[in-house]
């Protein structure tokens, strides 16, 4: 089974009308142990447990906070001179894996795999920079109506210890009605353990 691993992907945020910097938002991904039930030669199946660290970084003076009701929301905020705003959700990770492998000599350490990664979030938080005539102030908003519980469908290849991965989460980061309907998705590659 080829999860257990070290990885960083591109993250995106599917649905978000403010600009996210898509260049410095990533995902950190940190996969320590994985359980393999072989279904037959070539097939397996696995579960396993790991971390992911979540950065989104906004461009302009976009931030996301609660509104004066609790509700989450991205605030545009034209009044302030934003250095920087970002949001950073840490996660728990158990997938659920059907991975296939080559049987032949030529392409025996290439696989595919699918499944889905269950989320436990750990914490969710925003950090803004503003730029002020005294200095640098920094705000901190934490909870922000993350989800607790999330699931996100991925996709792995690679040959030996280096895959490529693609991932998408079909339900929105923050819980119905108590924030915006942002669904991440992102691109990225792992090293195997």
């Amino acid at each position: 089974m080829h999860w257990t691993g070290f990885g960083v992907s591109l993250a995106y945020l599917n649905g978000l009308s403010a600009g996210v910097n898509q260049g410095t938002s990533t995902y950190i991904h940190l996969n320590l142990m994985d359980y393999v039930i072989p279904i037959s030669k070539n097939f397996l199946f696995g579960a396993g447990l790991g971390f992911d660290w979540q950065k989104y970084k906004f461009k302009g003076n976009v931030s996301l906070r609660n509104d004066d009701n609790g509700i989450t929301q991205f605030l545009f905020d034209n009044g302030r001179n934003y250095k920087s705003s970002r949001f950073r959700i840490y996660h728990i990770v158990m997938p659920l894996i059907f991975e296939y492998q080559t049987g032949s000599r030529r392409f025996r350490d290439f696989f595919v795999q699918a499944g889905v990664e269950m989320l436990i979030k750990t914490s969710a938080s925003t950090k803004i920079e503003v730029q002020t005539d005294n200095g640098i102030k920094t705000e901190r908003h934490v909870g922000l109506n993350a989800s607790t519980l999330n699931a996100r469908l991925m996709l792995r290849t690679g040959f030996n210890n280096f895959s490529f991965m693609a991932f998408f989460q079909p339900v929105s980061i923050f819980k119905n009605n108590y924030g915006p309907d942002v669904k991440p998705y992102g691109i990225g590659f792992m090293l195997d353990f």
